[in-house]
């Protein structure tokens, strides 16, 4: 791994930068696709990203694994278009069963590169992960998850933010406000310790890309150029407080999607003032720890000691 890293380093902005991108397109074209409208220029888009990179990058030494993860979600992005566009049901099943291979090939790489899972809709019954809203959503997750083993060449700003070269100071600023309160609420102890090991956060352009939680998808988007934020979480309550805390605390104007799966955002907001919003999202995080958990402890705690209790007056011990 360290020699794969060490063979990106010249170029690893380049490719990190194209990675983030060609995520971003993917992201739309899903998303276009789950609400029943055209994605398929966007996603063409990121599939020429991914040609290039390929084209231009894959031939050095020592970068086997993420060139050959790169190949197989290049070939399923373009199954994935073409299965969405045949005109005969048997074709497009099958040229999105062979997208769903695919996908499921890059991972496997993924993981021996990274470590790390990519796949939202892995455990979905073949209906629902076959759809090209959600493959084309796999597949930006997969590219999202090489892109940020590239931006993590370089040595995190505030410990868990990642910048790209070029990156608007606009969306560093709310990175860095973000890894700051979050580092407050773990050193109170409100996170989990797994959630705590997760947290991340990549700057590219004038997005910043959050890793908010331990669990698949859960994540958050600043786009400070446009003034939206984008939050994923399939927790109903949590998306409604985390509605609530951005437009009280952050002033934002948030619209909640449901049922939309994980091609679409649970929260769509406008904002204005990123830093703020970045505050909020550091406390997305903490409402993983459950309350109803800890009043189960803290219930079991008295249980145990009115059972000892019990035992001592019944055998008469002290």
């Amino acid at each position: 791994m360290q020699e794969a890293a060490e063979g990106w380093r010249p170029v690893s902005w380049e490719v990190a930068e194209a990675l983030f991108e060609a995520e971003k397109l993917l992201r739309e074209a899903a998303h276009e696709y789950s609400l029943g409208k055209p994605g398929s220029a966007k996603a063409w888009r990121a599939f020429q990203v991914l040609d290039s990179l390929i084209r231009e990058h894959c031939s050095k030494a020592g970068v086997e694994l993420l060139c050959s993860a790169l190949g197989f979600l290049h070939s399923a992005v373009r199954s994935t278009l073409h299965g969405a566009d045949a005109a005969l049901p048997e074709e497009r099943a099958g040229k999105l069963r062979v997208a769903d291979e695919f996908i499921g090939d890059a991972e496997r790489l993924i993981v021996k590169l990274t470590g790390k899972q990519c796949r939202w809709g892995a455990g979905l019954d073949e209906g629902l992960r076959r759809r090209p809203a959600m493959l084309l959503n796999d597949a930006a997750a997969c590219v999202h998850r090489l892109a940020e083993w590239a931006a993590r060449l370089r040595p995190a700003v505030e410990g868990r933010c990642f910048v790209l070269e070029g990156a608007d100071p606009r969306a560093v600023d709310a990175c860095v406000e973000w890894a700051r309160v979050a580092r407050l609420f773990e050193d109170k102890g409100m996170y989990s310790s797994d959630d705590a090991a997760a947290l991340s956060g990549y700057v590219s352009g004038s997005r910043v890309q959050l890793r908010v939680g331990s669990a698949s998808g859960h994540a958050a988007e600043i786009d400070v150029e446009r003034g939206v934020l984008r939050y994923y979480d399939r927790d109903k309550p949590v998306n409604l407080a985390v509605k609530r805390l951005l437009e009280e605390l952050a002033g934002a104007e948030c619209k909640l999607n449901e049922g939309g799966g994980d091609a679409v955002p649970s929260l769509e907001c406008r904002v204005g003032d990123a830093r703020a919003a970045a505050r909020v999202l550091a406390a997305a995080t903490s409402m993983d720890v459950r309350l109803g958990a800890r009043i189960e402890a803290a219930r079991a705690e008295v249980e145990k000691g009115c059972i000892l209790r019990g035992v001592r007056e019944a055998l008469g011990i002290g």
